[in-house]
């Protein structure tokens, strides 16, 4: 892995230096090595500098379009972003702000349906049931689970999103749909699985965020 890591870490600064060379180059244009980059520092550990570098990336587009800007949904995706550093940090209540503020951005740029909005309120999901918000938190994950439902290539996302969905439900004494969310969640595993022989006892998040890209864990 960490080998990997440095050659990512070595083609994206590369895709810098070749962006800055580009004629009627801008700092716009650095924004995907910017997150790719981040993205290297949070599965090393270095909280810091990713958020660091997420707020630089949301710092050129507000110089650019103004805060919150509804140009394109790539600042939402930052909103996102930094949220997603803030909850490996334990910092709750910052990851929720930029979670609330990339959920109504992307709302906005990609629409209510689109994926992106359903990560963001997988995470709010959890940042809800964490504080014993449960009536938000299955508000939340509901949401997830109807926009990963319309989407083939989400599969892993919709079997974790109906679990966590089963754990809240369980907590709210609604134990015959939790059973059944339950079931769902374990059926859609088995297929991100290719049918092999899936243990339903004692399956945790942890089985379930294995299977999906780190950046949407």
């Amino acid at each position: 892995m960490n080998n990997e890591l440095k050659e990512a870490e070595r083609f994206s600064t590369i895709s810098i230096e070749l962006r800055k060379r580009m004629p009627k180059f801008t700092k716009l244009q650095l924004y995907t090595p910017m997150v790719a980059l981040s993205y290297i520092d949070l599965l090393r550990g270095h909280l810091g500098k990713a958020e660091a570098r997420l707020r630089e990336a949301l710092g050129v587009r507000e110089e650019v379009y103004g805060p919150d800007d509804r140009e394109s949904a790539r600042t939402g995706l930052l909103f996102a972003a930094i949220g997603n550093v803030l909850l490996h940090a334990g910092r709750f209540d910052e990851a929720k702000s930029h979670y609330v503020r990339a959920y109504h951005q992307l709302c906005d740029t990609g629409g209510n349906s689109y994926v992106e909005v359903g990560h963001v309120c997988y995470k709010l999901a959890q940042i809800y049931a964490q504080s014993d918000d449960l009536a938000a938190a299955l508000g939340s994950i509901e949401r997830a689970v109807t926009i990963y439902d319309q989407y083939q290539y989400f599969t892993a996302e919709h079997s974790r999103a109906l679990f966590v969905k089963a754990q809240i439900l369980r907590k709210l004494g609604e134990g015959a749909r939790a059973e059944n969310d339950f079931a769902e969640s374990v059926e859609l595993r088995k297929k991100v699985l290719s049918d092999k022989a899936v243990n339903e006892e004692g399956l945790r998040i942890e089985d379930f965020d294995k299977l999906i890209q780190i950046e949407v864990r």
